[in-house]
């Protein structure tokens, strides 16, 4: 990170400086600090957004879940990587968490488990983490820490998926979608559908004013609409993904979630 300048103090002029001393060969020693630093990564909803991508909340370095009927399995398998090839990570800090209840934007999360793990130059890993025993979908949450690691973007990962069937839910479906204001200020949080081939509103309580109190959950319907044109079988069905992205007034990420939408008649 470079410093900055320094602020223009009083003028010298009119000061009568000491005469240069030679300085003695070999008196000090300078250092540079090393170019080579870990780059620690996990696929980050941040860093696609941040480069133009579109991403999804199916994160494919966490597997948490079984598909058609959903079901979160046991224990889910997080994945993380060094990306330098020169320098391995020592002691890096990896927290794992999920949401409180269910799946939604902003949500109150909850600590499942920190594994401190050491990854060579260009090493991989694949940490499991208990899961609650429930049947319903939960988000899913990896941050990654270490002490010299300067690029943050890709430390962060989530996955919070949905399951909806045109067979079981029709080819309009209402969805109430908790979106919450954790920060103990008022904020503003924009709730936007990213690029897909599927039809997607977005409708606030009439009572909302558009700012979050503090602390404030507010539930808008997300209505998901199927073409007509879009079909499939109960055995051949054609996926197709809504994902959902929450922001600040100041353009930060709140959350984001993916609706994989299973087109089955």
């Amino acid at each position: 990170m470079g410093q900055s300048a320094s602020q223009a103090g009083p003028s010298l002029q009119g000061i009568c400086w000491p005469a240069a001393v030679a300085r003695p060969v070999g008196c000090c020693l300078f250092t540079n600090p090393s170019p080579h630093v870990p780059d620690l990564d996990t696929y980050s909803q941040a860093e696609q957004l941040a480069t133009g991508a579109v991403p999804t909340w199916d994160s494919p370095d966490i597997d948490s879940n079984a598909w058609r009927p959903f079901k979160l399995l046991p224990t889910a398998r997080v994945r993380i990587r060094n990306l330098s090839g020169l320098t391995g990570a020592i002691n890096a800090q990896v927290t794992f968490s999920t949401s409180a209840l269910t799946v939604g934007l902003g949500l109150q999360r909850v600590t499942r488990g920190i594994q401190v793990v050491s990854l060579a130059p260009a090493g991989q890993l694949e940490l499991t983490f208990d899961l609650p025993a429930i049947d319903h979908p939960l988000g899913l949450f990896v941050d990654i820490a270490h002490p010299y690691d300067p690029r943050l973007i890709n430390n962060h990962g989530a996955r919070q998926v949905f399951e909806l069937s045109t067979r079981s839910e029709g080819r309009s479906i209402p969805l109430l979608i908790p979106v919450v204001n954790q920060s103990s200020n008022p904020t503003s949080i924009s709730v936007v559908a990213l690029p897909t081939d599927l039809n997607v509103s977005i409708t606030w309580p009439s009572s909302f004013g558009g700012s979050f109190a503090p602390l404030e959950q507010v539930d808008p319907t997300i209505t998901i609409g199927v073409p007509t044109y879009l079909h499939g079988t109960s055995t051949s069905p054609s996926r197709h993904d809504v994902s959902l992205v929450a922001r600040r007034s100041d353009g930060s990420l709140v959350d984001g979630i993916t609706f994989v939408v299973w087109v089955d008649d």
